[in-house]
């Protein structure tokens, strides 16, 4: 009986979450690449709130872009910072970046919020912004490829994120790695979002994710928002996401645009982000549901299908987790091992696709590029606890800081 009801909710599952299955696959066929023979004008935007020198790689990075520099310069950088004492402030002047000071923001999203309104005010006028988080390194021709993705005809546009740590080597401080298991298993989450996602989403015209670092926002469409318009949650981008598609706003992923992110090394500070993340998509998709669901067409449909697709994932996980752990409450031992089984296969499978598709990327032997896929869904079961303390309302209380590699 039991195993009849594992059957039937893993192949209603599995038809029902199929079209994003195929999604999976969208990174085995290269993109095209575009040229745009306009060379536009960028305001580069970096919100740096207490980051001391973990912004020193993006700002030696700035000063290596292949794009628009020396007396050609085609784009400026804005750093915001929330202490007027920060260290930043200084790295910030040697790259001749203008410096905004906002004491009262309290998230991500009022810090774009000051710092675009004032660029506004000051009559500055760019052809597109892009948002950089502090702890991030572009790739050289990051801003070229930025400039010719808007060849797309995209307002919204990402970059595609890689993994910092496995290019660091060994620093200077030597107290503690730069690559451990914990970066490791969390950097999968840049392959799972771009390249078995917005890959896909981006070649049918889909509305992809928007992560708001390596992010190019069309300058028109910032000055018609006059600032920045997300701030209810904690993850802006979330917000961005389901109001581009309410909106009929034309988001793009260019891969070609590459970035590096910086994974953090401790598993507090990564569970700190989880969390963060994942409360602010659950509630964004209650802030917008109800715009969503009522937009018209087949188009609509399928849009909104991938937008929403997690909960399909949310409903089939959480039923697995509550039926083991009713089993393991009345003592059914190996029931409560088959509903275990399905949760870690579900994962592997993941795991399996997110490690392929980044293979040259994750700078491991075989050996640990298996191990990584064997442990990695032990890793996104947290997201069970995480997710569940999300959808009951259990939430971070401000924009907590996240633990860096120290330089």
């Amino acid at each position: 009986m039991f195993e009849n009801f594992l059957t039937a909710i893993t192949i209603a599952f599995l038809v029902l979450y199929f079209p994003r299955l195929i999604g999976w696959f969208g990174w085995i066929f290269p993109q095209k690449k575009l040229t745009c023979e306009k060379k536009h004008r960028f305001a580069l935007i970096v919100p740096a709130r207490d980051e001391g020198r973990a912004v020193l790689p993006l700002f030696e990075s700035l000063r290596g872009q292949s794009y628009g520099t020396g007396t050609d310069r085609m784009f400026d950088t804005y750093v915001v910072v929330k202490n007027p004492r920060d260290e930043v402030i200084d790295y910030a002047r040697e790259i001749g970046a203008k410096v905004y000071v906002d004491e009262e923001q309290k998230s991500k999203g009022d810090c774009l919020d000051y710092c675009i309104r004032h660029i506004l005010a000051a009559g500055k006028k760019y052809d597109g912004y892009i948002i950089v988080d502090a702890d991030c390194r572009l790739d050289a021709d990051f801003l070229k490829n930025m400039n010719d993705a808007l060849a797309s005809g995209a307002q919204v546009i990402t970059g595609r994120k890689l993994v910092e740590n496995y290019t660091m080597g060994y620093l200077n401080s030597g107290s503690k790695k730069v690559v451990n298991a914990i970066t490791c298993q969390n950097g999968l989450v840049w392959s799972i979002i771009d390249e078995l996602g917005n890959r896909y989403k981006s070649a049918l015209g889909l509305t992809t994710m928007p992560i708001t670092s390596g992010i190019l926002i069309r300058g028109d469409l910032v000055e018609e928002w006059g600032g920045w318009n997300y701030r209810q949650t904690l993850t802006e981008d979330m917000e961005l996401l389901r109001d581009c598609a309410c909106r009929g706003i034309k988001t793009f992923h260019y891969s070609y645009a590459e970035l590096y992110l910086e994974e953090a090394p401790s598993h507090v500070d990564t569970n700190r982000r989880r969390t963060r993340w994942m409360s602010g998509m659950v509630a964004a998709d209650r802030l917008y549901c109800g715009r969503l669901l009522s937009r018209h067409g087949i188009w609509a449909f399928v849009d909104n299908y991938y937008i929403l697709s997690l909960w399909l994932v949310y409903a089939y996980i959480g039923t697995l987790s509550a039926a083991v752990i009713f089993n393991l409450i009345t003592l059914r031992i190996w029931q409560a091992a088959a509903a275990f089984l399905l949760i870690y296969t579900a994962f592997f499978a993941l795991s399996v696709m997110a490690v392929l598709a980044d293979w040259k990327n994750i700078r491991l032997s075989w050996v640990k590029k298996l191990g990584l896929m064997l442990i990695h869904p032990f890793f996104y079961m947290e997201y069970i606890f995480i997710v569940g303390r999300a959808v009951l309302g259990i939430k971070p209380k401000s924009w907590e800081k996240i633990g860096r590699v120290q330089y």
